[in-house]
């Protein structure tokens, strides 16, 4: 199923980067990029890193490049809300991606209010994230520091 929606967003995403490109032309770099060994086994292997990351980050892709100016406010909340989406999938590769938007963004038209959009989007994602966890913590009690703790400072572990 994942790998079928990320073959299909692919497809758009290229579709939108490589306009009037005919098929073939925009099916190379697709298969290039889908094909690789990580994407399909990670599209496959039944983990929320790998499942939800690559549909999250391809429609973060798909919402900014889609035709349209990227940076009016619909836009950018639309951004805003597949980052936040992005960053419940994994919590590192979303930052990559947004810091690769911004540089994405200084290189075409209007490049000062295209990289304050990516920021804003940045910046509303991570605060949607950070209250959408912190409603997540208190309804469950769960300790909001055991989830860095564990898997990002390596503190602790689980089965020691």
């Amino acid at each position: 199923g994942c790998l079928a929606l990320s073959l299909l967003l692919g497809w758009r995403i290229v579709g939108v980067a490589i306009r009037g490109a005919p098929p073939l032309v925009r099916a190379l770099p697709l298969s290039l990029a889908m094909l690789t060994p990580l994407v399909t086994e990670g599209s496959m292997v039944v983990d929320i890193d790998n499942t939800t990351l690559l549909v999250s980050l391809l429609l973060v892709m798909w919402s900014y490049l889609k035709p349209g100016d990227p940076s009016t406010p619909r836009r950018v909340a639309e951004l805003s809300l597949w980052l936040g989406l992005a960053l419940w999938s994994k919590l590192t590769t979303p930052f990559l991606l947004m810091v690769s938007l911004a540089a994405y963004a200084a290189l075409g038209p209007r490049p000062v209010r295209s990289v304050m959009a990516i920021v804003l989007a940045s910046v509303a994602a991570v605060a949607l994230f950070a209250a959408a966890y912190w409603a997540y913590c208190r309804l469950l009690s769960y300790p909001a520091a055991v989830m860095f703790d564990i898997s990002y400072l390596g503190k602790k572990s689980l089965y020691a």
